[in-house]
């Protein structure tokens, strides 16, 4: 576990007392006593911790706002290491004293850039979600977005293994029985987990296909084409293989298809700029475009959510000049082909037209193209385009 310095001076600054000797840590968070049942005392010492941390990540959110620069939104992924660790002794004080919301903070806000090494962030993060489960397996705010815990669970699922994400996420769906959407983001966490520890092999993606099979979404007229879209991904975009084909029209009349890119490194990438987050991450794939703009690559755009006057407005705002195809909140031809139910993705391909990457961001999805720049261009057969590119 990740030892912090001058924790009782942090503590003195937010106003909060030391454990008394004798009182473990464990004491103060392990009981599994929801907080809604707990005794009037203990309520109103949570609703007090609760307070302080809507504070601090207030502060902190305003601080990061502030450091936007040229327009662009710093999300998550992209908000700076020192900036999170300017306020990670608070967090972790708060956390020290079972404010759930702070143990979620942490879990969503740093990863493996806090210097610390592999095996003590492990140790940190277990200890983490084991905190959250405690109390706060089926909490309101377990989902949203400052503090996903299941976004977390998802990013770090490679480093924690796939035997705790899978009892972390089983816990999660036994307390959440009747919210389609947040047990679907979980079984889509256990699931990547699942594949990416067999090695993307078919018996990794047939043991993926089994878990949302027999958990299933639950609820709701659509969960059914919901849980089939989910299987088929597993079945038909498997890593290592050439995905299905599309056909589209880019948002200036230019009929596309994936075939027509063999030869050049392709990122097709799903995004709704009607949100803040997804605006930032069609920036970073329009920096990634422009990077290597003048080399065997390509980029694919594809919208699922805004009317198409806004996103052709939108488009031009961002300066996106790679091909944009609008589909809408409805599945049109490429969303509907790869039977996907949500955005953002990203699939990566290499020269032969094979899926070798899936929803990579950031400094990952970077790398990841520039490996497959440096491999050898392949020889395949068939269509090999030039990418349409948007003046």
């Amino acid at each position: 576990m990740l030892h912090f310095t001058s924790v009782a001076l942090a503590l003195t600054a937010l106003g909060l007392s030391a454990p008394t000797d004798g009182q473990s840590s464990a004491s103060l968070h392990g009981s599994v006593t929801p907080a809604a049942t707990a005794p009037l005392g203990e309520r109103a010492a949570l609703e007090d911790l609760n307070a302080r941390f809507g504070s601090i990540e207030k502060t902190f959110r305003g601080r990061r706002s502030a450091l936007d620069y040229a327009g662009h939104p710093l999300t998550i992924e992209l908000e700076p290491a020192w900036l999170r660790a300017e306020f990670r002794p608070a967090m972790e004080s708060l956390a020290e004293l079972g404010c759930g919301r702070a143990s979620a903070w942490l879990l969503r806000h740093f990863h493996s850039d806090v210097g610390e090494s592999t095996a003590a962030i492990v140790a940190r993060k277990v200890a983490l979600y084991r905190e959250v489960l405690a109390r706060n397996a089926g909490a309101e705010w377990i989902d949203s977005n400052e503090i996903d815990v299941v976004r977390a669970l998802m990013l770090d699922g490679p480093e924690l293994g796939v035997r705790f994400v899978r009892e972390f996420g089983d816990a999660l769906l036994d307390a959440n029985p009747h919210r389609p959407e947040r047990r679907a983001a979980i079984l889509r966490a256990m699931a990547r987990t699942v594949v990416a520890a067999g090695e993307y092999t078919d018996a990794a993606y047939q043991q993926a296909a089994h878990l949302w099979r027999s958990a299933g979404v639950g609820g709701g007229p659509e969960s059914g084409t919901y849980l089939a879209n989910e299987v088929w991904q597993l079945e038909h975009l498997r890593v290592g293989r050439v995905a299905p084909n599309f056909c589209a029209t880019d948002v200036d009349g230019n009929q596309i298809e994936l075939e027509g890119f063999r030869n050049r490194v392709v990122v097709v990438a799903f995004f709704k700029l009607s949100s803040r987050a997804d605006t930032a991450w069609a920036e970073r794939v329009r920096q990634l475009y422009a990077t290597h703009e003048e080399q065997p690559f390509a980029v694919i755009g594809v919208e699922m959510g805004t009317n198409e006057a806004v996103f052709r407005r939108l488009v031009e705002e961002q300066g996106l000049r790679f091909p944009c195809v609008f589909e809408g909140a409805q599945a049109g031809r490429v969303a509907s082909t790869w039977r996907l139910n949500e955005a953002p993705r990203s699939f990566v391909f290499d020269t032969s037209g094979r899926l070798r990457f899936v929803d990579l961001d950031g400094a990952a999805l970077e790398s990841a193209v520039e490996t497959l720049l440096q491999e050898p261009p392949a020889r395949a057969a068939g269509v090999h385009g030039r990418q349409p590119t948007r003046r």
